[in-house]
């Protein structure tokens, strides 16, 4: 089964969603480019093919054997061609009810995408080899988190990534969708999601071309967050811990990741991490959620976690907060706090 949908967002949160359904008998591939499908096409059956009707492509005898139009209306329109359609934005499992009726699945009909049809073209779909591991020692990779809400952890990161990037070149990601960092408008639309999900399935085992996930400037290269919070609901740890080798390699000295609340994979990422920033409040709740993490780190086998954790109490500083704006961002309280922790070695 193809996807092929001009939304990478919609697209993969689909496929995940299918994926996960015990009665969905398909293996969902996703695309959003139609030369890409067509090229998939030539080594595979699709069964079916759940696409834009913008992005449909032309009838062919050797294409896919069923065709389902994924409407932006919740009516069938006269420009359906006679094709099945199904509106895109309905609750999940009614969703999942018009594909199967349009699928027809039942237990007879097996995997709608099989191996490639040429023997030779089955290298390219192979596991690809896992990334190396990186050779420098130096390479720094810092991580930024906190179990508590308000505790200015992504302000706090970035400002850091934006004072160590004065040092030697620097890179900041955030896993928080509702963060933005102050990056040009016209810096590109390809974000974490997108550079996550390419790392995790590895389509024909090929390596992204890293420096189009990247916004430079002026201070730390940036990648975007995510852009869809349900994307990293299925974010895995190996697609986490490979963007961070990804990073060294591409030359970079430093990398500041901020974890905000840690998942399953943020976690992962953390013992790999040379340093881990918590910050928190200056009052005892935020004191009490903080060690009851540590506790809970310690009782899941997290001990190496949790003993490294540095707690940062990040100042009020006017210039860090609503927007950012990257050339008064260090001027304040908070770029002096930085100085004292990495020029003086503060620990409060």
């Amino acid at each position: 089964m193809a996807i092929l949908v001009s939304e990478a967002a919609y697209g993969r949160s689909l496929a995940s969603f299918l994926a996960e359904r015990e009665e969905f008998l398909y293996k969902p591939v996703t695309f959003t480019d139609v030369s890409a499908y067509l090229r998939f096409e030539q080594e595979n059956t699709v069964d079916l093919l759940l696409c834009d009707r913008e992005l449909e492509p032309e009838e062919r005898e050797d294409g896919p054997r069923k065709v389902c139009v994924l409407s932006e209306f919740s009516t069938v329109g006269e420009d359906d061609g006679g094709r099945s359609s199904i509106f895109k934005y309905q609750s999940s499992e009614r969703l999942m009810q018009d594909i199967l009726a349009c699928a027809g699945t039942n237990a007879d009909t097996g995997p709608a995408v099989r191996r490639p049809k040429l023997a030779e073209a089955a290298e390219h779909f192979a596991p690809a080899d896992p990334l190396a591991e990186p050779a420098r020692k130096s390479f720094r990779l810092i991580g930024v988190c906190s179990p508590v809400g308000g505790s200015r952890c992504s302000t706090f990161a970035f400002a850091l990534a934006d004072y160590l990037a004065k040092r030697g070149a620097t890179l900041f990601a955030s896993l928080d969708p509702f963060f933005c960092p102050p990056v040009k408008k016209d810096a590109g639309t390809r974000d974490i999601s997108e550079l996550l999900y390419y790392l995790e399935t590895r389509p024909e085992g090929g390596m992204p071309e890293f420096p189009e996930y990247v916004c430079d400037g002026e201070g730390a290269a940036v990648i975007k967050g995510p852009s869809h919070w349900l994307d990293l609901e299925n974010m895995g740890k190996d697609a986490l811990t490979g963007l961070a080798r990804l990073i060294e390699n591409a030359g970079y000295e430093c990398a500041v990741f901020d974890l905000g609340r840690p998942q399953t994979a943020a976690t992962e990422l953390l013992r790999r991490c040379t340093d881990i920033f918590v910050t928190r409040g200056k009052n005892r709740h935020d004191e009490r959620v903080i060690a009851e993490w540590k506790r809970q780190l310690k009782y899941s086998g997290l001990s190496d976690i949790a003993e490294r954790l540095s707690e940062r109490i990040v100042p009020s500083d006017k210039a860090a907060e609503g927007m950012l704006d990257r050339s008064t961002l260090l001027e304040g309280s908070l770029g002096g706090y930085l100085k004292d922790i990495f020029d003086h070695g503060y620990v409060g």
